[in-house]
């Protein structure tokens, strides 16, 4: 978890890269604490999709069930320092 944390969550994702990892263990409801608990700590939104529960191989499904998870009303996912401007950069001009 380490590892993740340093190099993708409060590094790469954070300044703007994107990943996708998938985890397979023995224990599956102890390496989904620590990866949820990690992520948490860095100011992240976190779901998770059991392909026992959801079919996996349906990217639509996938997207459903972690939009389902996510508390939209919350807020968690807006960050008054990633505004449009800012995300588009030079790109952007007043209409």
């Amino acid at each position: 978890m380490d590892f993740l944390r340093a190099e993708y969550l409060s590094d790469f994702v954070k300044s703007g890269g994107s990943a996708v990892k998938f985890a397979v263990a023995d224990d599956g409801a102890k390496v989904r604490a620590l990866l949820r608990n990690g992520a948490l700590a860095e100011g992240y939104a976190v779901a998770s999709v059991d392909a026992g529960d959801v079919r996996a191989h349906m990217i639509d499904k996938v997207f459903h069930e972690v939009a389902r998870q996510i508390d939209w009303d919350a807020g968690r996912l807006r960050d008054p320092r990633l505004s449009w401007p800012r995300l588009l950069g030079s790109r952007t001009r007043a209409i």
